[in-house]
């Protein structure tokens, strides 16, 4: 069994392979040959607070069964907001 901490509730959740999801990216079309494909980003589960906890790869058992989410608005993983 593992378990990830979430760092804003402080709350130990299971992780389980049902409930881990692959963040994908895509990149539009540019110039003439670039662009229009999925990227990878990251792997991830919602904790109830809503939170999304990284996933270590090396964590998961069947990366091809995964539910995969596009992140249209891509704006980079930054967690904390600072004023």
């Amino acid at each position: 069994m593992k378990f990830y901490k979430c760092d804003c509730c402080g709350k130990e959740e299971e992780l389980k392979q049902s409930k881990i999801k692959e963040m994908e990216r895509y990149v539009s079309p540019y110039s003439c040959y670039g662009g229009d494909y999925y990227t990878h980003d990251y792997f991830f589960f919602n904790c109830k607070c809503g939170r999304k906890i990284e996933v270590n790869r090396k964590d998961i058992f069947d990366r091809f069964s995964l539910e995969k989410v596009e992140d249209k608005n891509h704006s980079g993983r930054c967690i904390m907001n600072i004023n």
